[in-house]
């Protein structure tokens, strides 16, 4: 039994964006767990309780609920500039000037 494309078994299936029920109760659930037991103050004293490298880690772990995530690019060539010329001018640039006191 195979479906033709736009159709589906159940064409008064779930609504588009409707969440289901499972995720919305399991989604409840931890916020009452996580509202009844943590307070800022309690997450810092624990987060300070730690060895620093831990802490490093757990930092880290939430700075990506915090962060958007990084997208990739697409880098286009440019044959034109594959001269090694292009690039020794490039590098001169960025050499150190005698000059410079920095």
């Amino acid at each position: 039994m195979s479906f033709k494309p736009g159709k589906s078994g159940n064409p008064s299936g779930r609504p588009k964006g409707a969440k289901a029920r499972s995720s919305t109760e399991l989604h409840q659930f931890i916020q009452e767990i996580l509202a009844g037991n943590f307070s800022k103050v309690q997450i810092k004293q624990d987060l300070n309780a730690l060895p620093p490298k831990l802490r490093l880690q757990y930092f880290f772990k939430l700075l990506d609920f915090v962060l958007p995530k990084p997208s990739s690019i697409e880098l286009k060539e440019d044959n034109t500039r594959k001269s090694s010329d292009y690039w020794n001018s490039i590098m001169d640039k960025l050499k150190p000037d005698a000059n410079d006191p920095y």
